[in-house]
């Protein structure tokens, strides 16, 4: 490109101001409890494991599905691994099925949890 300029702004489109809101979850020095009275997938997922407490329905249902469409979930990934061990989060994230409260639990993504939300 001999002579021609060269433009260094990226094509991705931009949100403008918007902030991650799962740092702003993290980094609000409070504690953040998340109520959970359905089903809980993808991004949802995200912002649950940047809180400090959840507490589910015990007929919520937990996932990460799109994997199946072929998208690894980058974002899930970050909040996920501080609260599940990294090999069982891999194994979740990677199979894309769907599980309860109760695995959760015993994976300590649900801090205060299942419980029946009335």
């Amino acid at each position: 490109m001999s002579g021609a300029t060269v433009d260094n702004e990226s094509s991705v489109p931009k949100l403008g101001d918007v902030e991650d809101i799962s740092l702003l979850i993290r980094n609000l020095n409070k504690p953040t409890i998340c109520k959970i009275q359905g089903n809980v997938f993808a991004g949802a997922l995200m912002m649950i494991t940047n809180s400090t407490h959840a507490i589910a329905a015990d007929h919520a249902v937990f996932a990460a599905p799109e994997i199946k469409r072929g998208i690894w979930p980058f974002m899930v990934m970050g909040g996920l691994f501080r609260v599940m061990p990294k090999r069982q989060g891999l194994d979740f994230i990677m199979r894309g099925e769907s599980i309860d409260p109760g695995k959760l639990l015993s994976n300590t993504v649900l801090l205060m949890g299942p419980y029946v939300i009335g």
